[in-house]
């Protein structure tokens, strides 16, 4: 579904959004009137043009059958007026339909507008008397149903003035179509089924009604280990309980007999911007009495919490299946009942074992490729070369960090039992495929491999200049520092010292490429995607490279290199907790410098001072935070569970490396993993299978379309996106929908999921 595949993409759209808006250090353009009405949600416009531009955005249409069109899409009309509204001609000279994606073919639950809510717009006839159908699509795991009302069912009669039409939604479900979800509605259409001219302004779904209350004790729904700090946070909008500091709570056990009595502390004197509510917090942690519990509040209308464990080892499981979820996505490979149950399919893309360049896509006689192997990159089946290496890379960093957490025969995957941690194993069939992305000839990597309908071509023409066989200079200084990665980790592994010997090969033939091309090549297109890197950003990718090189072989001219360069890039992107997010490839770099064998002393110190400037920062947004992160409030973007996941790792590893007090960055770990498994505004556990009120859905390619009402545990979703989905709540950190279509807020992806697996690791490994 991304037409850009690149983190740091969406980190540059949240600075100019910061420029644009002129946002304060705080972060945050949030509710500042506290409304909790629900959104009028545009229906001709995609959500992402519509909040930066409103009325004035360009209509977002796709259309069928016998119908005007002007640049595809439904001509404006600049005869008939309406007022200042914008008036779209609708001109069919036979059956047709127009398809409006709510917000860019991601999908939306209608449930909260069902009751009171409708479809609202502007309509007026060219001659009088026309009539059409309105419709909703939705598509729930490959179900889809559309349930339609007309005008005429309504007892609307179209005339030669305008008139504003309001349908209720209830309308739609009334007919009871057999499958039709109003929680996944996919598109609105309109339906037009002979000869007519009409015109339309403005198409908005309305309410009248308030935003819903999310559960209002927040608890971690996997658990809380035994000696740590325990915590519910209890929140609710204004006016709903009557909740303050020092109303009684009470931890219960699974019989309802209470077994810890605390009272609520106020966290905040006003409203928190980000969820719209008054919050306290519930500490518990004197209680250290393994079981299963729930927290209760003596209020006859506020429920019990979600329950929760108490105990050792409370996160070994979600460990496991958090790593188990890289063997789920693998591709070029049967994935057997055995190692997945239910879960266990065929192959699904055979054919990436013969693929063609995009440049070369119309030649019979072009050769082919072997790029299968490695793992699905997300919900879609792409195959993208820095994101993989970035997922690689924190998986490589769990495991030197922490050996201790990993073990042989520990996943329950083919290689189990072969005499090495089967994490490694599971990297190394990532690794087998990349590798695959080198041309053979010049030492250079291509970028990515993707599909155009169900067809996947090596996308190499190049975006300026539309030349083929382009590798990409981003994808080849990966391919340098996570192939070089990759020796340090795997060498030591007995059956996996040939393999290491490769890539360290290969990591040198990519320097050397870069070496060779000093001429950049940031932008690869084809099969109707674009893959863009600034000069900037190759040269943090380049810094790393020669880093985790120096680290592989000692040798001085990648040593060099990190000296002449680390000064040199923007340090306003780069450890600026308000401009980014995570120390990102240039942090990574450091990181790998730092454990080299003979860092230079003065790029360490510099090392330094900008990292304690960033902690400090990230440290300062998480202790102002009524919420237990240390995202900044504008970092609700597409994702945004795995910075919430990483922040406090890199804290710890920077810490750790600089031989600096890790206590805090180790307490940010414990809470960020709380807020992640439910102490959050939706009161929601972001990992599948892990709590009762967890992620049942998921956007995939694989899932939506197996059959199987369950999803893997293990899976993280993106959580809450105020971009691309912020229409869906006044509020930023509650713009998120548990549905498996709706890919800009509970899609997954494979750096997502290693983040998270670095971060447990982190809280398991410093449990003691």
């Amino acid at each position: 579904m991304k037409a850009v595949h690149n983190n740091k993409y969406l980190l540059v759209l949240a600075v100019v959004f910061i420029l644009l808006f002129g946002l304060s250090q705080s972060g945050g353009r949030n509710n500042q009137s506290g409304s909790r009405r629900l959104k009028d949600i545009s229906v001709f416009h995609k959500y992402s043009d519509y909040r930066t531009q409103g009325k004035n955005a360009a209509i977002f249409c796709s259309a069928w059958g016998n119908l005007e069109l002007e640049n595809g899409v439904i001509p404006l009309e600049r005869r008939v007026r309406n007022g200042s509204k914008r008036v779209y001609r609708v001109n069919a000279s036979g059956n047709c339909g127009i398809m409006f994606p709510l917000h860019g073919w991601g999908a939306f639950s209608l449930q909260q507008y069902h009751e009171n809510g409708y479809i609202e717009f502007d309509v007026r006839g060219a001659a009088g008397g026309e009539n059409f159908t309105v419709g909703l699509r939705s598509d729930t795991r490959n179900v889809v149903v559309n349930s339609n009302v007309s005008l005429a069912s309504q007892n609307i009669q179209l005339t030669t003035a305008w008139q504003t039409v309001r349908i209720p939604l209830k309308a739609f479900t009334a007919n009871n179509r057999p499958g039709f979800n109003i929680n996944n509605i996919l598109l609105i259409e309109i339906l037009i089924s002979s000869a007519s001219q009409f015109y339309l302004s403005e198409m908005y779904i309305k309410s009248p009604d308030n935003e819903k209350q999310y559960p209002v004790i927040k608890v971690n729904q996997t658990g809380y280990e035994l000696n740590h700090e325990k915590f519910a946070l209890v929140s609710s909008f204004p006016g709903i309980y009557n909740l303050s500091a020092n109303t009684e709570f009470n931890v219960i056990n699974a019989s309802g007999q209470v077994r810890f009595t605390g009272r609520l502390q106020a966290v905040s004197r006003n409203v928190d911007a980000v969820s719209g509510e008054i919050v306290f917090k519930a500490d518990f942690s004197q209680f250290n009495e393994p079981g299963t519990y729930s927290i209760r509040i003596t209020n006859p209308q506020m429920p019990d919490s979600f329950k929760f464990i108490i105990g050792t080892s409370v996160y070994n499981n979600l460990f496991i299946d958090s790593i188990k979820y890289f063997y789920l996505q693998r591709q070029g490979i049967n994935i057997e009942q055995r190692h997945a149950g239910i879960f266990a399919r065929r192959n699904l893309h055979p054919n990436d074992s013969r693929v063609k360049k995009y440049s070369q896509r119309n030649d019979p006689n072009a050769p082919v490729f072997d790029v299968s192997r490695g793992w699905y990159d997300a919900g879609d089946f792409g195959k993208y070369f820095p994101p993989a290496a970035s997922a690689v890379t924190d998986l490589l960093l769990a495991y030197e960090f922490f050996p201790q957490l990993f073990l042989n025969n520990q996943l329950n995957i083919p290689e189990s039992r072969n005499g090495s941690p089967d994490i490694l194993d599971e990297v190394k069939w990532a690794l087998d495929m990349m590798l695959k992305f080198e041309d053979g000839s010049s030492g250079g990597f291509y970028e990515v491999a993707n599909y155009e309908g169900e067809t996947i071509y090596i996308i190499d023409t190049n975006g300026v200049t539309g030349e083929g066989n382009t590798k990409s200079t981003n994808a080849t200084s990966w391919a340098a520092g996570i192939f070089a990665h990759a020796y340090i980790v795997y060498k030591d592994i007995p059956v996996h010292r040939d393999f290491a010997a490769r890539c360290l090969q290969a990591a040198v033939r990519a320097w050397s490429y870069l070496e060779r091309n000093p001429n950049e090549h940031t932008w690869v297109s084809g099969a109707g995607r674009s893959y863009y890197y600034d000069t900037a950003d190759t040269a943090k990718v380049k810094f790393l490279a020669a880093a985790a090189l120096y680290r592989a072989t000692g040798e001085e001219k990648y040593n060099r290199f990190v000296i002449d360069n680390y000064r040199r890039h923007n340090y306003q992107r780069e450890f600026n907790a308000f401009h980014v997010v995570t120390i990102g490839d240039l942090g990574t770099g450091f990181i790998h410098y730092a454990m080299s064998s003979n860092p230079n002393p003065a790029v360490i110190r510099y090392f330094d001072e900008r990292f304690r400037g960033f902690e400090s920062a990230i440290l300062n947004i998480y202790n102002s935070n009524v919420w237990p992160s240390g995202l900044v409030n504008w970092a609700y973007f597409w994702g945004s569970s795995k910075p919430i996941a990483r922040i406090p790792v890199e804290l710890y590893i920077c810490n750790k490396l600089l031989n600096r007090d890790t206590s805090k960055s180790i307490e940010l770990l414990r809470n960020s993993v709380h807020y992640i498994l439910g102490i959050n505004p939706l009161s929601f556990s972001f990992i599948s299978g892990y709590g009762e009120n967890s992620v049942k859905n998921i956007y995939s390619g694989i899932f939506s379309y197996n059959g199987i009402i369950e999803i893997p545990k293990g899976y993280l979703a993106g959580g809450a996106n105020q971009y691309e989905a912020g229409f869906m709540s006044n509020f930023v950190s509650k713009c998120y929908i548990d549905i498996d279509r709706e890919w800009t807020t509970n899609e997954h992806a494979i750096y997502w999921n290693a983040a998270m697996v670095l971060c447990l690791a982190a809280v398991i490994g410093t449990a003691n």
